[in-house]
């Protein structure tokens, strides 16, 4: 079922494999990793990335089935200290440029690369994205399933020992399973917590947010964010407000920040 099967791939990669859109790709790891498992054509290269062992398994035998080399990232870059350079925020985004790398050398006969200069040069908005607004720090990520709501915590505690303070944020969801994972998380590195809803059909109910958190000593609000285009924003000047949740939410942000169209801010996301 995966949209990319409409290309015949010079390369096929699978980076990560998390208990994701369980109600299309099954609620295994195994199950999902065999749905993932669909973009690999006969005797095409595939390249896997850091995958659950559970997953790993099941990727490589459609790989052997269907005649195809199989790259291992870890094959490549070992460990973090082999793994190349960044300007994004967090470890896991050094994997993801990892494994670009990997790609392009896996594929160099066709698209010979030079240089991994641009590494360090990337725009990409909604992934621990800062921005200075009315004298706050606004930080914008997109932290929407398991593996993303991991890599949230760790850059959420980096930056509470930073700060030596905890950060006011705002979270919306698309999803109960994810709405329980986030709140959870934020609920250990908030001191005060506005629950709003995307503009979108699936977006989970601000009611639900709220009934999965479980720390009731938190200041908690159920909000419409930049109800106006030139309102006040939330917390005092100095303060660090993190925006966080589905990447339609950040898109929302965006939008009202840079005066972008919808349209605009949608294209951080497809509509599928």
């Amino acid at each position: 079922l995966d949209a990319t099967n409409v290309v015949d791939p010079e390369l096929s990669i699978i980076t990560t494999i998390s208990l994701d859109h369980v109600e299309l790709l099954g609620d295994t790891l195994s199950a999902i990793a065999s749905e993932k498992a669909g973009i690999i054509k006969p005797g095409k290269p595939v390249l896997i990335g850091r995958l659950p062992r559970e997953a790993e398994t099941v990727i490589r035998r459609v790989a052997r089935e269907q005649g195809c080399e199989l790259h291992a990232l870890t094959d490549r870059f070992p460990d973090a200290n082999s793994i190349p350079s960044t300007n994004l925020s967090g470890d896991f985004q050094r994997w993801n440029a990892a494994l670009a790398v990997n790609a392009t050398e896996i594929l160099q006969e066709h698209f010979p690369i030079q240089s991994t200069e641009a590494l360090m040069q990337i725009d990409w908005p909604g992934r621990w994205q800062e921005i200075r607004l009315q004298g706050r720090c606004l930080i914008l990520d997109s932290s929407h399933n398991p593996e993303g709501v991991v890599e949230l915590e760790k850059s959420l505690s980096k930056l509470t020992k930073k700060e030596r303070r905890k950060p006011i944020i705002v979270a919306g969801t698309l999803g109960e399973n994810r709405a329980r994972n986030l709140m959870q998380a934020i609920e250990r590195h908030a001191r005060e917590i506005f629950l709003v809803a995307p503009k979108q059909r699936r977006a989970t109910p601000t009611k639900f947010l709220k009934d999965c958190l479980h720390c009731h000593a938190i200041e908690t609000t159920i909000s419409t964010l930049f109800p106006k285009p030139n309102c006040t924003l939330i917390g005092e000047p100095g303060d660090t407000i993190v925006i966080t949740g589905s990447i339609y939410l950040i898109g929302e942000v965006l939008e009202r920040i840079k005066g972008a169209t919808s349209r605009d801010g949608g294209r951080l996301q497809d509509k599928i």
